[in-house]
Protein backbone atom coordinates (compact mmCIF):
# COMPACT_ATOMS: atom_id res chain seq x y z
CA UNK A 1 0.00 0.00 0.00
CA UNK A 2 1.43 3.36 -0.87
CA UNK A 3 0.59 6.55 0.56
CA UNK A 4 -1.26 9.07 -1.89
CA UNK A 5 0.60 11.95 -3.05
CA UNK A 6 -1.46 14.39 -0.68
CA UNK A 7 -1.01 12.46 2.56
CA UNK A 8 3.11 12.95 1.45
CA UNK A 9 2.21 16.33 0.80
CA UNK A 10 0.54 17.24 4.49
CA UNK A 11 2.75 15.42 5.90
CA UNK A 12 6.04 17.74 4.04
CA UNK A 13 3.73 21.03 5.49
CA UNK A 14 3.39 19.78 8.40
CA UNK A 15 7.69 19.55 8.87
CA UNK A 16 7.90 22.67 7.18
CA UNK A 17 5.48 24.51 9.14
CA UNK A 18 7.40 22.89 12.77
CA UNK A 19 10.77 23.84 10.82
CA UNK A 20 9.38 27.50 10.15
CA UNK A 21 8.05 27.57 13.87
CA UNK A 22 11.03 26.56 15.24
CA UNK A 23 13.29 28.93 13.01
CA UNK A 24 10.99 31.47 14.79
CA UNK A 25 11.39 30.55 17.98
CA UNK A 26 15.32 30.31 17.72
CA UNK A 27 15.31 33.71 16.38
CA UNK A 28 13.80 35.03 18.80
CA UNK A 29 15.88 33.32 21.24
CA UNK A 30 18.92 34.63 19.60
CA UNK A 31 16.97 38.35 20.01
CA UNK A 32 16.79 37.96 23.61
CA UNK A 33 20.49 36.49 23.71
CA UNK A 34 21.81 39.61 21.43
CA UNK A 35 19.67 42.08 23.94
CA UNK A 36 21.14 40.18 26.85
CA UNK A 37 24.26 40.02 25.80
CA UNK A 38 24.02 43.96 25.12
CA UNK A 39 22.62 44.62 28.13
CA UNK A 40 25.91 42.25 29.96
CA UNK A 41 28.11 44.71 28.16
CA UNK A 42 26.77 48.21 29.25
CA UNK A 43 27.24 46.71 32.97
CA UNK A 44 30.12 45.86 32.46
CA UNK A 45 31.27 49.17 31.11
CA UNK A 46 29.70 50.94 33.91
CA UNK A 47 30.96 48.69 36.61
CA UNK A 48 34.47 49.73 35.11
CA UNK A 49 33.61 53.02 35.31
CA UNK A 50 32.89 52.69 39.05
CA UNK A 51 36.09 50.78 39.68
CA UNK A 52 38.12 53.70 37.71
CA UNK A 53 36.25 56.17 39.77
CA UNK A 54 37.24 54.46 42.79
CA UNK A 55 40.43 53.94 42.27
CA UNK A 56 40.88 57.75 41.56
CA UNK A 57 39.05 58.70 44.99
CA UNK A 58 41.11 56.12 46.73
CA UNK A 59 44.64 57.77 45.48
CA UNK A 60 43.23 61.32 45.80
CA UNK A 61 42.20 60.10 49.76
CA UNK A 62 45.45 58.59 50.04
CA UNK A 63 47.30 61.96 48.79
CA UNK A 64 45.13 63.57 51.33
CA UNK A 65 45.67 61.41 54.09
CA UNK A 66 49.82 61.71 53.55
CA UNK A 67 49.13 65.42 53.41
CA UNK A 68 47.21 65.59 56.84
CA UNK A 69 49.65 63.13 58.24
CA UNK A 70 52.60 65.11 57.00
CA UNK A 71 51.10 68.31 58.57
CA UNK A 72 49.94 66.86 61.61
CA UNK A 73 53.53 65.67 62.50
CA UNK A 74 54.63 68.58 61.67
CA UNK A 75 52.10 70.46 64.29
CA UNK A 76 53.37 67.61 66.96
CA UNK A 77 56.74 68.57 66.53
CA UNK A 78 56.00 72.14 66.45
CA UNK A 79 53.98 71.39 69.82
CA UNK A 80 57.04 69.27 71.42
CA UNK A 81 59.17 72.16 70.50
CA UNK A 82 57.22 74.70 71.93
CA UNK A 83 56.92 72.90 75.36
CA UNK A 84 60.54 72.20 75.15
CA UNK A 85 60.84 75.76 74.83
CA UNK A 86 58.56 76.70 77.67
CA UNK A 87 60.37 73.80 80.12
CA UNK A 88 63.51 75.74 79.30
CA UNK A 89 62.77 79.44 80.01
CA UNK A 90 60.62 77.94 83.13
CA UNK A 91 63.95 76.24 84.22
CA UNK A 92 65.34 79.57 83.57
CA UNK A 93 62.96 82.04 84.91
CA UNK A 94 62.77 79.63 88.35
CA UNK A 95 66.78 79.68 88.98
CA UNK A 96 65.79 83.40 88.54
CA UNK A 97 63.88 83.54 90.47
CA UNK A 98 65.29 81.22 93.10
CA UNK A 99 68.60 83.58 92.69
CA UNK A 100 65.93 86.45 93.27
CA UNK A 101 64.36 85.07 96.69
CA UNK A 102 68.37 83.59 97.96
CA UNK A 103 69.42 88.04 97.43
CA UNK A 104 66.47 89.03 99.68
CA UNK A 105 66.66 86.17 102.37
CA UNK A 106 70.53 87.49 102.45
CA UNK A 107 69.95 91.23 101.96
CA UNK A 108 66.94 90.86 104.65
CA UNK A 109 70.09 88.52 107.32
CA UNK A 110 72.35 91.18 106.68
CA UNK A 111 69.73 94.12 107.76
CA UNK A 112 68.43 92.35 110.58
CA UNK A 113 71.88 91.16 111.66
CA UNK A 114 73.34 94.07 111.64
CA UNK A 115 70.90 96.24 113.69
CA UNK A 116 71.57 93.80 116.25
CA UNK A 117 68.29 92.45 116.24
Amino acid sequence: MTNPPSDRLDRIEAILERQAQQQSITQAQLAETRQLTEDNARAWERVQQLVESNARAIAANSDAIATSRQEMRTNIEDVVSMISTSVEQAEIDRAEFRATVQQILEALTQRFTSNGH
